[in-house]
C-alpha cells in the first residue's frame, strides 16, 4: 500500500506502520517501510513461496524505484533481450522488471507475461507508474481524492484510510446482486476507490492520472502445424507453465477429480519429480450432492502421482450456517457457496506450503464451438465445412453437432435455466444503474460470433468472470498467507489455443485428453464431465431450515432504497420451497449481508 502527497509534505510513516501491521496477517514475514520526500509505501511480504530468488524489495537503481507482488513467466527469454545473461539471472522478477522498465520504459509491458500489479517510482519527475497483468490474476486498486494519490493491491489497504469515504457504488451492488461479479472492471464496492482493468496501466503525473491498455487478447493466427502435433505441443506449453511457477521445495493443488486440475498435479509432479513435496486437495461434496464422484476420481489421481492427499467434507450447513466464523473481513462480498469450508482446507493448505496451483481457465480455454457447422452454412464457405466435418469425424469416429436445433432453440424458446433477474430490486435502482439492459445482454452470452473463429472461447476468457473467479483465492480476500496460480491461464497457452482451428481439438476436451495420455489413470483422463443437476444453493435450502432471515434483512437496511425488503423476505423466510433459479439468485443478497456484517462501515449511503 502506498501514497503520494500532492502538497509535498511527507507522508506518514507511523500511518504506514500501522497499515503494515495489519497486512501482517497475509504478508507476515516481513513488513517494510519505505519513503521518498512526498511518495511512501508500505510492503508486507509473503518471502516463503520459495521461489528461485529471494525477495529484495524495496530495489531501487537509480531513480527508479519498484515496489508489488511480482511472478513473471519466461524469466530466460527476458534476460536475453536484457543482454549480459549472468548480471541478471540472480535478479528477482522484481528486479527483472524494474530493469525491463529501465531499457524499454513502458514498451517493457509489450515483453514481459506473468502475474504481477506492481508500482514503479521515478523520483526525478515524481511520475508514478502502475501496473496490472494481461489476465487480471494480481489485484490492483487505486484513488485520487484532495492531495493525496493512493493506491495497493489490497482494497483494504485503501478503505482504512481516514480521508476515503466508503460510501457504496450502486453499479457494483447492481452487478453483484445480479450476476455475483461486477461486470464493470474498474468499479469497486466502494464508489470512490477504483480498480485497475487487466491488462492496463496507470500513469500518475502532477495530478493527473493517464489510462492505457497496453495488451489485448489475440483474436487469430496461423500456427503452422498438422493436426496431430497440437496436443503435443500443448503438452509442452502446459508442462512450461507449471515449469514457470512452481516453487522450488513444495506446492499444493486444488484437485477435483476433473481433467482441468489433475492435469496441472500431474505436470508439477512431472516438472518437480517423484521427490518434490506435492500434496493434494479436494472437497467432497457427496452429503450435498449424493452422485458426486470427484472426491474418488481425486484419490485416483493422487494414488497414480504419488502424492499426498487430502480430502475435506462439505457439510451442508457450510453455505449458510457457518457465516459468522471467519476472523477476517472481506474487503468486498464473495460468491462462492461453501466459503467457509474452502477457507478451512486453505489454512490446511498452508501448513505445508505457500503456494498451491488450479484448474481455473481450463473450462474456458478448451470450451467448444458448438454453433461453428451452422456459422459455416449460414455464410456458405462449403469448402471449409467440408474440410473441418471430415476432420472432426477422423478424430471422433461420428458426425459433428451442427449446431441448427440448439441455433433456433436458442431464438426462438426460452430456455428454462435462463437467468432471471431477481424480483426484489427497487424499479428506481433498475433504472439509476442500467441493469436490465445490462442484465439481458450478459445473460444472453453475446460472443460476436463470426469476429474470431472460437468466438465462444474468446468472449469468455476476455470477460469479467475470470478476474473475479481468480479475484476471490487472492489472499486480500482469504485472510490466508497463501498465493495461487493458474497454469492454464498462462499467455503462452492462452495464445496457442485461440489460434487453433475451432474443430476437431475442442469436443469434450479432446485436446487436454490427449495431451495427458499415459500421465493420468485412464479413469480420470477418459471421463466425462459430469455436473450436479442441481445447483449445490438449491440442494442445501431444500434440507435446510428457515435460515438467519432477520439477521440477514438487519445487515441489508442500509440498502432499503435499492432492495425491497419485503419481497426478499419472503424467499429467506421460505428456503425450502424455492425453485433452483431462485435459490441461487438468493445467495447473492445473503454473500453482501455476510459481507456487511463483517466490515467495519462508518457512511455506507451518504
Amino acid at each position: 500500500m502506498g501514497l503520494l502527497c500532492l502538497g509535498g509534505s511527507p507522508p506518514n510513516v507511523k500511518y504506514l506502520e500501522g497499515m503494515g501491521a495489519y497486512l501482517a496477517q497475509i504478508g507476515p514475514d516481513l513488513q517494510t517501510v519505505f519513503v521518498d520526500g512526498a511518495f511512501g509505501v508500505v510492503q508486507a511480504h509473503l518471502a516463503g513461496a520459495g521461489d528461485k530468488s529471494p525477495s529484495t524489495q524495496p530495489c531501487r537503481i537509480g531513480r527508479y524505484a519498484v515496489f508489488g507482488d511480482v511472478r513473471l513467466d519466461r524469466r530466460l527469454e527476458l534476460i536475453r533481450a536484457l543482454g549480459e545473461r549472468s548480471q541478471f539471472e540472480v535478479c528477482d522478477d522484481a528486479q527483472l522488471l524494474l530493469q525491463a522498465w529501465i531499457k524499454w520504459g513502458q514498451d517493457a509491458l509489450n515483453r514481459i507475461s506473468g502475474d504481477f500489479s506492481a508500482v514503479i517510482w521515478d523520483s526525478e519527475t515524481r511520475a508514478v507508474f502502475c501496473i496490472r497483468d494481461q489476465i487480471g490474476i494480481k489485484p490492483f486498486f487505486y484513488v485520487q481524492t484532495g492531495n493525496l494519490f493512493l493506491f495497493s493491491n489490497a482494497l483494504e489497504g485503501i478503505a482504512r484510510h481516514p480521508g476515503i469515504s466508503r460510501s457504496l457504488d450502486e453499479n457494483y451492488l447492481a452487478d453483484f446482486l445480479a450476476f455475483g461479479y461486477p461486470a464493470d472492471q474498474t468499479v469497486t464496492v466502494y464508489k470512490q476507490i477504483k480498480r485497475l482493468a487487466p491488462a492496463h496501466s496507470l500513469e500518475f503525473l502532477d495530478g493527473r492520472l493517464k489510462l492505457r491498455k497496453y495488451w489485448s487478447l489475440a483474436t487469430e493466427g496461423d500456427l503452422g502445424l498438422k493436426s496431430e502435433e497440437y496436443p503435443l505441443q500443448f503438452a509442452e506449453l502446459l508442462e512450461d507453465s507449471v515449469r514457470d511457477r512452481l516453487p522450488r521445495k513444495s506446492a499444493g493443488v486444488l484437485m477435483s477429480g476433473g481433467l482441468d486440475s489433475t492435469a496441472v498435479a500431474s505436470m508439477a509432479r512431472s516438472v518437480g519429480g517423484c521427490h518434490y513435496e506435492l500434496d493434494l486437495y479436494t472437497l467432497d461434496a457427496r452429503e450435498i450432492w449424493s452422485e458426486d464422484r470427484e472426491a474418488a476420481f481425486a484419490s485416483e489421481a493422487a494414488e497414480y502421482l504419488g502424492a499426498r492427499h487430502k480430502v475435506t467434507e462439505i457439510d451442508q450447513g457450510d453455505m449458510f450456517q457457518n457465516w459468522q466464523l471467519n476472523s477476517w473481513a472481506q474487503p468486498e462480498p464473495v460468491r462462492y457457496s461453501f466459503w467457509h469450508t474452502f477457507l478451512k482446507l486453505l489454512r490446511q493448505m498452508a501448513v505445508t506450503s505457500r503456494v498451491g496451483f488450479t484448474g481455473q481457465g481450463g473450462d474456458g480455454l478448451l470450451t467448444s464451438s458448438p454453433n461453428h457447422f451452422s456459422r459455416l452454412m449460414a455464410s456458405r464457405q462449403w469448402g471449409e465445412f467440408a474440410s473441418d466435418f471430415w476432420q472432426y469425424y477422423r478424430l471422433h469416429s461420428k458426425p459433428p453437432p451442427l449446431g441448427i436445433r440448439s441455433s433456433l432453440k436458442g431464438r426462438y424458446e426460452r430456455h428454462p435455466e435462463r437467468p432471471v433477474l431477481a424480483p426484489w430490486f427497487k424499479s428506481g435502482f433498475l433504472k439509476r444503474t442500467g441493469l436490465i439492459e445490462r442484465f439481458h445482454d450478459l445473460a444472453a452470452g453475446k460472443v460476436g460470433a463470426g469476429v474470431v473463429s472460437r468466438s465462444e472461447a474468446y468472449y469468455d476468457l476476455s470477460s469479467p468472470v475470470w478476474p473475479a473467479i481468480i479475484g476471490r483465492l487472492d489472499a486480500q480476500m482469504t485472510g490466508v498467507p497463501y498465493e495461487f496460480r493458474h497454469p492454464f491461464l498462462d499467455l503462452r497457452l492462452v495464445e496457442f489455443v485461440l489460434s487453433m482451428p475451432a474443430v476437431p481439438w475442442f469436443e469434450n476436451k479432446a485436446l487436454l485428453r490427449h495431451a495427458m495420455v499415459g500421465k493420468l489413470p485412464e479413469s480420470v483422463r477418459l471421463r466425462k464431465k459430469v455436473l450436479p443437476r442441481l445447483s449445490p444453493a438449491y440442494t442445501s435450502l431444500q434440507k435446510l431450515g428457515p435460515l438467519h432471515a432477520d439477521t440477514y434483512l438487519a445487515e441489508l437496511a442500509p440498502l432499503e432504497d435499492i432492495l425491497e425488503l419485503p419481497v426478499l423476505a419472503q424467499f429467506l423466510r421460505n428456503p425450502d420451497k424455492l425453485k433452483a433459479d431462485e435459490a441461487d439468485m438468493t445467495t447473492l443478497p445473503i454473500a453482501v449481508a455476510e459481507w456487511l456484517a463483517g466490515v467495519e462501515l462508518s457512511d455506507v449511503r451518504e
